[in-house]
């Protein structure tokens, strides 16, 4: 689904609904996952349409104060993609997702700080497939990268399938865990 960002302002959160075509709610895990892509600004690690935002089955609402927030124009042109997974045992017939984009306005005082989304993935190959086949027994993947620019880390979520355990973020000189999402 592609559509146009409409205000001037700072996107800061979001709530996902899902309901069947008789209006009744529908069981979270159903979608797998979806993914907001501004293709209007590309991303700061790979040269790929920026992702503003992601949601799965083990996200909850997002918001965050305020005080912050991505700074959106007018007109950027954005997308979503979703991956559905209907484990239900049952055909859902006319599931329809509704999504509830929090902003903050232009004319917010003070100003938010900016804060831009980094998406980071230890298999990603802009183009093709970020699939891989994990081995039997203990096993980790990592993907080394050097960041173009200085900033903080504001917030972190992450997103595995089955069996994986941990996705942690470590600063290659030193080894230091800098964060993980367990």
């Amino acid at each position: 689904q592609r559509f146009e960002w409409p205000v001037d302002g700072w996107f800061r959160g979001f709530r996902v609904e899902l309901s069947d075509g008789q209006g009744r709610p529908v069981p979270s895990h159903v979608m797998h996952h979806m993914i907001m892509v501004n293709f209007s600004r590309r991303q700061l690690l790979y040269s790929a349409a920026e992702r503003l935002m992601g949601t799965g089955t083990e996200t909850d609402d997002v918001s965050v104060p305020k005080t912050i927030g991505v700074p959106m124009k007018s007109g950027m042109r954005l997308g979503m993609y979703i991956a559905w997974h209907n484990d239900t045992g049952q055909d859902l017939e006319g599931v329809q997702l509704k999504l509830v984009l929090l902003w903050t306005p232009k004319n917010q005082n003070p100003p938010p700080v900016n804060a831009l989304p980094i998406y980071m993935d230890v298999n990603l190959t802009v183009g093709g497939t970020n699939t891989f086949d994990v081995p039997p027994g203990k096993s980790s993947k990592g993907y080394e990268f050097t960041l173009p620019t200085g900033g903080r880390l504001l917030g972190v979520g992450g997103h595995m399938h089955d069996y994986g355990t941990r996705v942690q973020l470590e600063d290659a000189e030193n080894g230091k865990v800098l964060t993980e999402v367990v």
